[in-house]
């Protein structure tokens, strides 16, 4: 689904950080948007924060705003 919202200062999560989900949080961060992960365990986690991305654990989902969500 396409949106008119400005990508610059939004909060867009990302459902996993693979390969993919990896290389879309980097162009997202190069676009100055809040770049959000969904992560399973601490190595997914320590690797998303040493990326510049914000994890996410899904039973927090629900204490965050999202704009976008990409999956």
């Amino acid at each position: 689904q396409s949106t008119n919202m400005p990508v610059f200062d939004s909060h867009i999560l990302v459902i996993g950080y693979g390969v993919c989900g990896q290389d879309l949080c980097k162009r997202l961060n190069g676009l100055n948007a809040n770049a959000y992960t969904l992560v399973r365990n601490d190595v997914k986690e320590a690797r998303a924060i040493a990326n510049g991305v914000k994890p996410v654990y899904i039973e927090d989902i629900y204490n965050y705003s999202f704009d976008v969500i990409v999956n």
